[in-house]
């Protein structure tokens, strides 16, 4: 899967909802989540630890509690779905 990312100076958004759901897990504030032709994307507020966290994500060197990653990717998925669909 092609993965992008668009980083402005003030925000860090990602379609990847696994890599999403550990930076929230690590205290990243979400700002929203937004609607791109049919996907979701989480829009974070840019922080330092947003690089060292991806690093470690796509390097595989992350040590996260599985529950509490689990519980945030239902949450977020949840999120998305609302912000692709129109719920009513």
């Amino acid at each position: 899967m092609r993965q992008t990312f668009r980083k402005t100076t003030d925000e860090f958004s990602t379609r990847d909802l696994y890599l999403a759901a550990v930076l929230k897990q690590a205290g990243i504030p979400i700002h929203r989540v937004e609607d791109s032709n049919g996907r979701g994307v989480f829009v974070f507020r840019a922080c330092k630890e947003i690089e060292a966290l991806t690093r470690d994500y796509f390097n595989g060197a992350l040590r996260v509690d599985p529950q509490g990653l689990f519980a945030v990717w239902k949450s977020l998925k949840s999120a998305a779905y609302s912000a692709i669909r129109d719920v009513r």
